[in-house]
């Protein structure tokens, strides 16, 4: 025991170092803090440290040892990850290199993430800190870790998690502070690092860290420069970000509406069931400000429980009022028609890809349930955001299949519904409710006239104008909405992935209506909600799913690449009705066939291939160097072997010396500062019997005594210098 406590003091750094890092993996997919957790993955680090020096210890017999432990972790791992209550079949290679999702609350799962993740880091960093220093691979492991931080840590950071990785980082930095010092001993220098010349270099890093993010806050966005949006933009178009044939609309807190986009995957996200299924929602944004769509309203934000009971909407209220005031006003009577039987309808829904902790769904859903064998109780909520979550932040699980019945949004021709749709405004609306006595409804529209009319200084006096002018002989809020939408599929406008420069600096949408005209769903979405709010219509922007591509079975396969923003637009008496004015590449209403087919053709068609070659290019230099390089790596030993061929007896003689005593560097047994080479030889013979002291012997009578080199001293330093080259390559 005092053994692996001394161990454990001597290499302190390199323990917290995969301690810490283990801590920060695991919550990069667990996303919560627990405290339990954090003490089992200390302990099998721990553990995992003590195996390691045992491992060390044994030697070959070592060897077997780390492939019993990690046999035993990985089958533990998965033995836990298979008997998780998964609802659908989950396999250790899926969950292993799937990513992407949050683990959520199965216990087995969670202890299978904490074993799996603390036997790998612990091995890379035992390895690769105490067993032998190397700085390439400690900044890699390093990376991972902050690269697994930014995209999940970091995303509900606290101040625990920013302690946590600052920690982290002063580790990095002491470790390296470390390995030099330990470089110092190879080198006819001494390197005194300090106790207290660590803590001047922490207070000087945490110092600047603080300055930096004290004058230099995170910037609402990002500064303009056209050479880096040209990268962004190849970078983004190749590499797969962002929106309708490529924006990731999951986990978005805001949305900048001046930047390209590229080609998102084919993954399928949700498989749904049920008729004429046009657009699926995951959240709509509030505030348009600084050029991005943000969430502002914190009363948006509580949502209402949608399971167990019926969600009401605007249009039941419109058809009631409407109903009661046309027995009583005949100005109403040619607007009372039979009722859409078709206007409520049902569908089912299918996770099909990593957990989330928020489920897309139709407009105007008015109930949702979980389709289960076991009927679990849920508590479903849907928010004034259009978000769709559980009460207690648990995830929609992959596999999981959802009921959800809703309110269709195009309503049948020569029905009441229909009728309240093109002909209501607020004006109009809000004289039928005092006409039957209910004043108190305008409360509720004037907040839907507060927060979605609002335009800030974004809206330029163009824009204004234009909307003025769009809408000027039109009265119900429905016509108004088509005018402006038909106004971008004209054929004026045009679809575009990439994005022109805005060469003016000013407002990117003023430069998309007036002089750019080409883009994609979220600048025409966005240019229509603005256009919408400066003419007195409440609008909202929108992200969801266009939904067209059907299976075999009949049912709807919704994919990434299906992504989409548009509109809705507030009807009084009605309710929030889609409005979508992106175009498609021929004109016309948007069309996703013609979006994906945009992917293998069109304008970029030519730069893809260019850049294609590009990058083929690129891997094959690639791939010569790195081949160059393990040739040259394979061979060198041969070559050094052919080189001192050409030597005199003596030049041979003193390289193969030369050459015994950097090969038995890479093991760590090199000479102290000060130490003879035969004291030198001395301990090494103490350590490896292969004749080491005798050839310095000769080496001191051939280079102080000035005795010829023999041919028997040759062989003698051929026959040591290739035990300690077998040596080392054990």
């Amino acid at each position: 025991m005092k053994v692996f406590k001394n161990h454990l003091l001597d290499n302190i750094l390199s323990f917290f170092f995969i301690l810490i890092g283990s801590e920060i993996l695991f919550y990069s997919i667990y996303r919560r803090f627990n405290i339990l957790y954090s003490i089992i993955i200390g302990v099998l680090v721990l553990g995992y440290f003590c195996l390691y020096k045992l491992v060390v210890d044994w030697k070959r017999r070592g060897i077997f040892l780390y492939l019993v432990a990690g046999i035993l972790s990985i089958g533990i791992t998965y033995f836990l990850v298979s008997v998780s209550d998964l609802m659908v079949e989950e396999t250790f290679y899926q969950w292993a290199f799937g990513g992407g999702g949050v683990i959520g609350d199965y216990l087995g799962y969670i202890y299978g993430a904490i074993i799996f993740i603390s036997f790998a880091f612990s091995s890379l960093g035992y390895y690769f800190t105490v067993n032998i220093f190397r700085r390439p691979m400690v900044f890699l492991m390093s990376l991972i870790v902050l690269v697994s931080y930014i995209k999940g840590v970091y995303i509900q950071r606290t101040l625990f998690t920013n302690i946590i990785v600052f920690l982290f980082i002063i580790l990095i930095i002491s470790l390296f502070i470390e390995g030099t010092k330990k470089d110092g001993l190879s080198i006819d220098k001494i390197i005194n690092i300090k106790k207290k010349d660590y803590f001047k270099v922490m207070v000087a890093f945490c110092g600047l860290i603080f300055l930096i993010a004290y004058f230099l806050p995170l910037p609402a966005r990002l500064p303009q420069n056209d050479f880096l949006d040209n990268v962004r933009r190849i970078t983004n178009l190749y590499m797969g970000t962002s929106n309708i044939s490529g924006f990731n609309i999951k986990g978005n807190s805001i949305r900048e509406v001046n930047q390209s986009t590229g080609i998102n995957s084919n993954n399928i996200v949700y498989t749904v069931q049920g008729e004429d299924v046009r657009y699926l929602i995951d959240h709509s944004f509030d505030k348009f400000e600084n050029g991005m769509w943000k969430y502002e309203t914190e009363d948006f934000k509580e949502g209402e429980l949608i399971t167990y009971k019926y969600k009401k909407y605007e249009i039941d209220s419109g058809i009631y009022f409407l109903e009661r005031a046309g027995k009583e006003n005949k100005d109403y009577e040619n607007l009372i028609k039979e009722r859409d039987n078709k206007l409520y309808r049902k569908l089912w829904i299918q996770i099909n890809d990593s957990d989330s902790y928020f489920l897309s769904h139709p407009s105007n859903t008015s109930s949702v349930n979980i389709s289960s064998l076991d009927e679990k109780v849920i508590h479903l909520y849907l928010n004034s955001f259009e978000q769709l979550f559980f009460d207690d932040k648990k995830v929609f699980r992959n596999g999981e299949v959802y009921n959800i019945e809703y309110i269709n949004d195009e309503p049948s021709e020569n029905t009441i519904e229909e009728a309240l749709m093109k002909y209501m405004n607020l004006d109009r609306f809000n004289e039928l409710l005092r006409a039957g006595g209910e004043n108190n409804r305008c409360k509720y529209n004037d907040l839907i006239d507060e927060v979605y009319l609002n335009i800030e200084d974004d809206v330029t006096d163009r824009m204004k104008n234009l909307a003025n002018e769009l809408t000027k002989d039109k009265e119900s809020n429905y016509d108004k909405a088509a005018s402006i939408r038909d106004f971008f599929l004209s054929g004026e406008y045009v679809y575009s992935l990439e994005l022109p420069v805005n060469r003016e600096k000013g407002s990117y949408i003023d430069y998309f209506i007036f002089a750019g005209k080409e883009g994609y769903c979220v600048q025409y979405a966005t240019a229509m909600t603005l256009l919408c709010r400066s003419s007195g219509i409440p609008a909202r922007y929108v992200e969801g799913y266009l939904v067209t591509e059907k299976d075999e079975n009949g049912n709807y396969v919704v994919r990434e690449s299906n992504g989409h923003a548009f509109v809705q637009v507030f009807i009084p008496g009605y309710g929030w009705k889609i409005f979508d004015p992106t175009p498609s590449s021929e004109g016309g209403e948007v069309d996703i066939i013609e979006e994906n087919n945009e992917k293998s053709g069109g304008s970029l068609s030519g730069l893809r291939v260019s850049f294609t070659l590009f990058m083929l290019g690129v891997l094959f230099i690639i791939f010569i160097v790195w081949l160059i390089y393990l040739i040259l790596y394979l061979t060198k030993r041969n070559r050094f072997l052919y080189r001192i061929k050409k030597y005199t007896k003596e030049e041979t003689f003193e390289a193969l010396i030369k050459e015994c005593i950097e090969l038995l560097e890479k093991v760590d047994i090199e000479p102290y500062l000060g130490e003879t080479e035969l004291i030198f030889a001395q301990r090494v013979e103490s350590n490896i019997d292969v004749g080491f002291l005798n050839l310095m012997k000769s080496y001191y009578e051939y280079k102080y005594a000035f005795k010829e080199v023999s041919k028997k001293d040759l062989q003698e330093a051929y026959r040591v210098n290739k035990e300690i080259y077998n040596y080392i390559k054990r």
